[in-house]
């Protein structure tokens, strides 16, 4: 048994599922949460909505402790502005007798029970001892004269039973229990009561031996903590001006909202904080210039405005702009009183953004997001916006570099580019061929490729799946990337 809760494995959310927003109906839509999560669809089917239902609830689980309503309409608490306009735009159908539901299924999620029962590290000692007491008696059930054997020995092993003064025995007891085990003072108490119920009030000869289990069980005060693997899921459900939430421990214990901090567990161990890049990214005019990032939120301004401060930011950016293998272009950046500038080494010129193309404008914040942030979810709506198709495949690389950092991606987008690239890694390996750094090392469990399709009534959620070398296992549905093949040869 792990002993600390700093020792304990950290929670992992497993699955995310939700229904009846925008599109998606009543059928629970799941998918499969991983580091870099890939949304395609054809136009004006639902890619976004899938975003936006996750940055609802996230705004849900900020809010709802200060706030009675959930009738969103637009936000930039995540980056750039989405419009979502209204619960009644977003619930499915415009229903407003109906609920948005969602379930997080998460594993090993010991230290979320840990930390909800409000147990400190001394707690877990204490627990762990008596857990590992039980387990260790336990293991002779088969052969009960065994058993008893092994306490007869141990009790042997010391001089107790000479002792018929209470006094002594608790002298007695507490060199046994410092010699024996080193605890904490809170431990030697819990020891001792345990074994002056046993050795004072019973003769140890005539102890029945479920009562000996019994009696240590009694004093462990959550002996479910430390089942090997706790499996939880959380639900929701969201009304335009009510909710509930639940959460389910393995089927063993159920609490809900009234009992527990959802905001500070979810955000702690679940849910990371989003940082959302919409379709169209802001891109400075020529004269603006950069204040002092005054809050804590990442949008398309923000990242820009990095670059005025970081040197070492801009260092990482300036080589991605000349990298052969990447831009390759002759523009290097260059700060002028907060004012982003560009200096062209073939002209020896300072131009603005406004000079140099939109589809550098495009990624810029993307590079920002992906060379910067730590520990985020990062939403990008169409990260190929504007951009070459080998510029596209390169983005694969920065995204999977950002992920050795923590960073999880919801992307939606068209790219088959940037899945070639991602693709191509994972094959690297499956062949062993890993870059001395690995960098851009990455596996199928990392990977998550979606679709979004409908029928003449919903949209739903299809996961395609990757084998190890990285090739799909499942055809596109619908022919999706086909166009080229019937261009040439229909």
């Amino acid at each position: 048994m792990k002993s600390l809760l700093k020792d304990i494995e950290e929670p992992k959310l497993k699955t995310i599922a939700f229904n009846n927003f925008k599109g998606f109906g009543e059928r629970l839509q799941k998918f499969e949460v991983k580091p870099i999560i890939l949304v395609y669809a054809p136009n004006s089917v639902g890619k976004s909505s899938l975003l936006h239902s996750l940055m609802f609830l996230k705004y849900f689980i900020n809010n709802y402790l200060y706030q009675n309503s959930f009738d969103l309409k637009t936000t930039k608490e995540f980056g750039d502005e989405i419009d979502l306009g209204g619960f009644e735009n977003f619930i499915h159908k415009h229903d407003l007798t109906k609920s948005i539901n969602y379930e997080l299924f998460v594993e090993n999620a010991n230290k979320i029970l840990l930390m909800i029962k409000g147990l400190n590290e001394l707690d877990i000692k204490v627990n762990n001892f008596l857990v590992s007491l039980i387990q260790e008696y336990k293991n002779y059930k088969d052969d009960l004269q065994m058993l008893y054997e092994v306490i007869l020995d141990e009790y042997n092993n010391y001089t107790l039973k000479q002792y018929s003064d209470f006094d002594e025995v608790v002298e007695q007891l507490n060199d046994l229990i410092l010699k024996s085990y080193g605890y904490e003072e809170k431990i030697f108490y819990i020891l001792k009561k345990i074994f002056l119920e046993i050795v004072h009030v019973h003769k140890l000869k005539d102890l029945d031996l479920a009562l000996l289990i019994s009696k240590i069980e009694s004093y462990v005060i959550h002996k479910d903590l430390f089942i090997d693997k706790i499996d939880l899921k959380v639900s929701f459900k969201i009304f335009k001006d009510k909710y509930h939430i639940q959460y389910d421990f393995n089927n063993i214990l159920k609490l809900n909202e009234k009992d527990i901090n959802a905001s500070g567990i979810i955000n702690k161990f679940l849910i990371k904080d989003i940082v959302y890049l919409g379709p169209l990214r802001f891109y400075p005019d020529r004269e603006h210039a950069f204040n002092e990032k005054d809050n804590n939120r990442f949008d398309s301004i923000n990242l820009w405005a990095l670059l005025t401060k970081r040197e070492t930011l801009r260092n990482e950016i300036n080589e991605w702009l000349s990298n052969e293998k990447k831009l390759k272009s002759s523009y290097k950046i260059k700060i002028e009183n907060n004012k982003i500038r560009f200096f062209d080494k073939r002209t020896n010129t300072l131009v603005t953004n406004k000079d140099i193309g939109l589809g550098i404008s495009q990624i810029m914040p993307i590079l920002v997001a992906t060379n910067f942030l730590r520990d985020k979810w990062i939403f990008i709506e169409q990260p190929e916006l504007h951009l070459h198709p080998a510029i596209q495949a390169e983005l694969g690389d920065e995204i999977i570099k950002g992920i050795k950092w923590g960073n999880y991606y919801l992307i939606e987008t068209h790219s088959e580019y940037l899945l070639l690239r991602i693709m191509k890694r994972m094959k690297y390996h499956a062949n062993n061929k890993i870059d001395r750094e690995k960098r851009f090392d990455i596996t199928n469990k990392d990977v998550s490729v979606l679709y979004i399709d409908s029928d003449d009534e919903n949209i739903f959620i299809l996961s395609l799946e990757l084998a190890e070398d990285g090739s799909l296992l499942d055809p596109w549905p619908g022919g999706f990337f086909e166009e080229g093949f019937k261009e040439r040869f229909e």
